[in-house]
């Protein structure tokens, strides 16, 4: 018969297994602070889609222009976009900085955007990040080789 005046216990395992239980949450608590690589950013998501469109804009203009690509990003404005897009972070236009004039001929993959600035730092260790390369790819920072010799 139950005996409600006797309190549970936990017996040795029991308390372990809670315990270990407790300790596995907290340190899933605390993976993105700790491990590198693993971070969340709405706003980095934002910036990465703004490089993209502004990459599927300058592709459009070229097939509209023959193969050439604007000098200026501002050249997409107002065709292709309303206003230039802007970093959610910064709040202002951090991708025309880091756009350079593509060869009359060249193709999208030697365009190269970024999000010029230190505004996504928190989740890539960098400056001057997310990054559009060439159509291929979308890198969550340039090299610090790229960095040190001045081409950015």
């Amino acid at each position: 018969m139950h005996n409600p005046r006797r309190r549970a216990r936990w017996s040795g395992p029991d308390r372990l297994i809670l315990l270990l239980h407790f300790g596995l949450v907290f340190l899933l608590l605390l993976i993105p602070d700790v491990v590198p690589g693993v971070c969340y950013d709405p706003s980095l998501e934002g910036c990465v889609k703004n490089l993209k469109d502004i990459a599927a804009a300058l592709s459009i203009y070229g097939s509209d222009h023959k193969g050439a690509y604007p000098p200026a990003l501002s050249a997409l404005v107002p065709s292709y976009f309303e206003k230039l897009p802007e970093c959610p972070s910064a709040g202002r236009d951090t991708y025309t900085p880091s756009y350079r004039g593509v060869p009359s001929g060249s193709d999208a993959a030697q365009v190269t955007l970024f999000c010029r600035g230190e505004f996504h730092r928190a989740c890539s260790n960098a400056a001057n990040s997310p990054r559009f390369d060439g159509g291929r790819c979308i890198l969550p920072a340039p090299s610090a080789t790229a960095r040190d010799q001045g081409e950015f």
